[in-house]
Parts: C-alpha cells; sequence; structure tokens
C-alpha cells in the first residue's frame, strides 16, 4: 500500500502458501479503483521466475516479509538490489516482580498464541524474575490461560488455535515433542488425530542456556519459538533471571539469534 501511494507501480507476488488470501486482497484494491497496470499480480513459481525478476533491472526495489535466508539469496542474485526485508523476529516479554502479573499472563498469551503464533511478532520467550518464576500461584495461572485456548478448524469462529498452513518438518516437530535436559512441560502440545496441521498450544520450562537462551524462559509454543524456522510450533518457554538482572535480560534476549 505504501509502495502505491508513493506512486509507483507494484508487482505483488505472494508466497505459495498465501496464493488464494494475496489473490483476494488483489481483486479488493482493483475493485477499490486501483488500476490493473498500476497493481499486477503474479502467481509463479520460485525458480526459476522468482529469481528472474529479483534479477530483473526493471526492478526498482523488493518489499519481501519472509525468511532471512530469503533475503540473503535475493541479496545474492542481485547484490544492488534495493530491499526492504522484514524477516523473522523472536519477540520477548520480560516479567519483573513489580509488574500486573495477572496482565502479564493475558499479554504474553494473547501474543503468543494469536494467529496461533504464525507471525513474527509473537512471544515465544518469557522472561521471568526469580520470584515470578518461583511463584506457583503465576505458573498455574499460566497453565489454565493456555489450556482454555479453543482448538480446532479456521471456520469454527471460537476456534483460538487453528491450524498451521502445512505440517511441521523436522525441527519443528521436534520442538514440539521433545525436551532438553532440565527441560519440562507446563502444558505439553498435542496433535489433533485427524489433522497433523493442528496442534495445542504448549509451554516450556527450564530452557537452557546451552539451547538459545540464557536464564528461565518460559518458551510460549507460539508458531515462532527460538530454535525454530519461520513457520513455528505454538510454544512460549519461560525460564527465571535469578542473578542476571534487567539489562542482562535485555541483552541475552537481543543475543538470541531468531532463526529465520
Amino acid at each position: 500500500m505504501a509502495a502505491l501511494a508513493a506512486g509507483n507501480c507494484v508487482l505483488f507476488k505472494p508466497a505459495p502458501e498465501a496464493v488464494l488470501s494475496g489473490w483476494e486482497l488483489v481483486k479488493i484494491l482493483w475493485d477499490a479503483g486501483i488500476p490493473k497496470k498500476v497493481l499486477q499480480f503474479i502467481h509463479c513459481e520460485d525458480e526459476p521466475i522468482g529469481s528472474r525478476l529479483i534479477q530483473d533491472k526493471r526492478i526498482d526495489c523488493v518489499i519481501l516479509t519472509g525468511a532471512t535466508a530469503t533475503a540473503k539469496l535475493f541479496l545474492r542474485l542481485r547484490p544492488d538490489l534495493e530491499l526492504f526485508a522484514e524477516t523473522g523476529g523472536k519477540n520477548a516479554m520480560i516479567v519483573t516482580g513489580l509488574s500486573d502479573r495477572d496482565l502479564a499472563i493475558k499479554d504474553a498469551v494473547s501474543s503468543a498464541f494469536g494467529h496461533s503464533g504464525q507471525k513474527c511478532s509473537a512471544c515465544s520467550l518469557l522472561i521471568l524474575e526469580k520470584e515470578v518464576y518461583d511463584d506457583p500461584h503465576f505458573l498455574s495461572q499460566l497453565k489454565d490461560a493456555v489450556e482454555s485456548l479453543n482448538v480446532g478448524s479456521c471456520w469454527d469462529f471460537s476456534s483460538k488455535v487453528t491450524p498451521l498452513i502445512h505440517p511441521p518438518g523436522e525441527i519443528l516437530l521436534k520442538g514440539l515433542t521433545t525436551l532438553e535436559k532440565g527441560e519440562s512441560w507446563l502444558v505439553k502440545p498435542t496433535v489433533d488425530p485427524n489433522n497433523p496441521n493442528l496442534w495445542s498450544p504448549g509451554v516450556k520450562l527450564g530452557v537452557n542456556i546451552r539451547h538459545g537462551w540464557n536464564f528461565f524462559v518460559i518458551i510460549l509454543m507460539s508458531m515462532f519459538p527460538i530454535i525454530f524456522p519461520l513457520l513455528s510450533p505454538p510454544i512460549i518457554s519461560v525460564k527465571p533471571m535469578e542473578f542476571l538482572k534487567i539489562n542482562g535480560a535485555i541483552g541475552v534476549k537481543n543475543g538470541v539469534f531468531p532463526g529465520n
């Protein structure tokens, strides 16, 4: 929209998983009066057509929402490309002893599992001050809040957690089903026996420093847990800050490689 508002012609190429929704969006804009010569819809395979588009010198600028690896690929294909890329992030929430704990749970669960976590702004890392992590009432409330989410079809408007866009791959599946040493499930995710794309949300406790976190983290298994690629299962991780204070918590979070 910003490109159109600035007077540019736009070639809109959605990801293969989002062709139908992208097509509906473009039709709405055409119906609103944007000329088809100004806004063009392209449905093609990434290779070789997508790569040729990137390399075409008639393309002045590319706006990408996707994986870090994809952004790097674009720049390898065309080093002089003017690229605006919003790549996979790892959103975190830091909860101190002075916080409103009820509100922290509400916001963490909403961020982690809204859109089934399939967005890079989903909260995948919940960093707790030790007194919060050691508060059984806090963990009990968090558990209840996650387990209260309705899991089901996207056509059922009461569903809060709906199917992934495709079944989890090997790395995602490992995150959904396995624990490293010292980790435990506050809420263990499960798969629907009739739909391999549909997973209930999970909460993983005690994530180890060696595995990508530096202090007690609750991984609310949002679709964007830290160790997983851009399409991730629904999980949040939780661990307490213990001897690291707020600056340490921020530093650790900023040092986590997003994966995509």
